[in-house]
């Protein structure tokens, strides 16, 4: 088949492609500025010129691998549907007439390819082009569920660290409660009491400061903070209500197990089809 894909993806400018769409809402939360504005317009300006550029490369291969061209034309046609571009920002006529442009040939290039296929390489084309859009949402649910799996692995050892680090926070109020309430209370008692209430005092005292001692040295533990982080990114990487429906609407559900071998199964579908350059075409 030849390296015209991964040729695509190692363009210096296809980086800039890909970090553009990354950006590009972030920029446009600043667009009231004049300078984010411009940047804003330049960086939609890059960004469909490149897509312009790969759906050139990828007719200039249609005869050639109708199949494989038809695939790229539907990857290039999620990422300019997806781009978040807004033509009107455009104060240029003909960067919107560029875009529009881009947007026809895209259509008229899968119709080619899709005209050069027989029914069953079409069905396969469009197998694969189905497994490259939900590909970013079926890793999406790998981490979610390692991450899941970490955490319920992780639980009972997490609850015994809380318990010992409420015992490390009662040892400090009993600290704090010592030096702000009991102290001052025995110095007033010591200098208005008898020696009896004097010592009463002074047990309380002394008994508060052992007992939030020991509570401090059963309750440290080095790994509390730790596994604290952990638990926190881990916490970050699951699901929400909204992806969690997406996700088992797409793929049922699925346990970590079988979620992986369907990746499996996937990638190596894609790479009957496109060689390893399958890469290059995964949307982000």
């Amino acid at each position: 088949m030849g390296d015209w894909i991964d040729r695509m993806a190692e363009a210096a400018a296809y980086a800039q492609l890909r970090n553009t769409q990354r950006h590009l809402a972030e920029m446009k939360a600043m667009a009231e500025q004049e300078a984010a504005r411009k940047a804003l317009i330049e960086a939609m300006r890059n960004f469909i010129f490149e897509v312009g550029s790969r759906v050139k490369i990828a007719e200039e291969h249609l005869e050639s691998f109708p199949q494989q061209v038809y695939i790229v034309a539907k990857a290039l046609g999620w990422r300019l549907e997806n781009s978040g571009i807004e033509v009107e920002m455009f104060p240029d006529i003909g960067d919107k007439e560029y875009f529009f442009q881009t947007q026809r040939k895209i259509k008229k290039l899968l119709q080619e390819a899709q005209n050069k296929m027989s029914g069953k390489q079409l069905e396969v084309a469009e197998r694969a082009a189905q497994y490259l859009e939900e590909m970013p949402l079926l890793q999406r649910a790998i981490v979610a569920k390692e991450a899941e799996e970490a955490l319920e692995r992780t639980s009972q050892d997490w609850e015994n660290l809380k318990k010992k680090h409420n015992l490390l926070v009662l040892g400090i109020a009993a600290f704090v409660l010592d030096a702000c309430v009991v102290c001052p209370a025995a110095g007033a008692i010591s200098d208005s009491s008898s020696s009896f209430l004097q010592g009463i005092a002074a047990l309380f005292m002394l008994g508060l400061l052992i007992g939030g001692i020991y509570l401090v040295f059963q309750g440290r533990d080095p790994r509390y903070k730790q596994v604290e982080e952990e638990r926190q990114k881990l916490q970050q990487q699951l699901l929400s209500e909204e992806e969690r429906k997406e996700v088992e609407a797409v793929f049922g559900n699925f346990s970590l197990s079988q979620l992986r071998k369907v990746e499996e199964e996937r990638r190596g579908f894609l790479s009957e089809v496109l060689g390893e350059d399958f890469k290059a075409l995964l949307p982000e």
